[in-house]
């Protein structure tokens, strides 16, 4: 466990993705506030359409900038791939915000803060390893 944290921390690949994931996040965020301003909506379903925003966003930041080396899937799978991922990432974002914000009583922007970062290592992880996994050579 010990030599796989030791990895991750060396790997450019993660800070690369704390850059892009980090971009997301103020995009997730800023649309979130946004659309809460302006619409009378459920925060879990305006949390829904900006997190959705910010993947698409994602996915476009790890094809072009964090995992841009030869790809074992091609870019659909990584595509269809990235929103499966993230649909897990999402439920363990709203499961977090939800706690944060009807349980514990924490403002709403502190909740989702949370909740983005809790959902973080998820999405890195699964990102690295499952979507955007190098092709090995023959």
């Amino acid at each position: 466990m010990v030599t796989f944290i030791l990895q991750l921390i060396r790997d450019p690949k993660l800070y690369r993705y704390i850059i892009a994931g980090g971009a997301c996040a103020i995009l997730d965020i800023s649309l979130f506030l946004l659309l809460r301003q302006h619409f009378a909506y459920h925060y879990l379903i305006l949390a829904t359409f900006s997190f959705i925003v910010a993947t698409l966003a994602n996915f476009i930041l790890c094809n072009q900038f964090v995992f841009k080396h030869q790809q074992r899937h091609s870019s659909q799978t990584r595509f269809m791939l990235t929103y499966l991922v993230s649909g897990i990432g999402l439920s363990i974002h709203h499961f977090c915000l939800f706690l944060t914000f009807e349980w514990l009583a924490l403002s709403l922007v502190i909740s989702k803060l949370f909740a983005m970062g809790t959902a973080f290592g998820w999405n890195f992880l699964s990102r690295k390893y499952l979507v955007f996994k190098t092709a090995t050579p023959a």
